[in-house]
């Protein structure tokens, strides 16, 4: 899964997946603001077929994060 949310997250934020990991910050790294991980997170909730709480969203700092929320909630489903 983390493989498959860095080359979402380098294809949306048009960076090489050479710079990305599990630790990288999503806002401090990236700059992303909280307009840009609620809408990423809305791509991933419909290509999963999934729908993750608002409020976990907010929780997550780093790519890895994504990537353990997403799994969270295949996994539920």
């Amino acid at each position: 899964m983390l493989e498959k949310i860095i080359e979402y997250i380098s294809d949306y934020q048009g960076i090489s997946k050479d710079k990305l990991s599990k630790d990288t910050k999503l806002i401090q790294d990236l700059d992303m603001s909280s307009i840009d991980m609620m809408q990423m997170c809305a791509e991933v909730e419909e290509e999963y077929g999934i729908e993750m709480p608002i409020a976990e969203i907010y929780e997550v700092e780093t790519i890895g994060d994504v990537a353990l929320l997403v799994e969270k909630y295949i996994n539920i489903k």
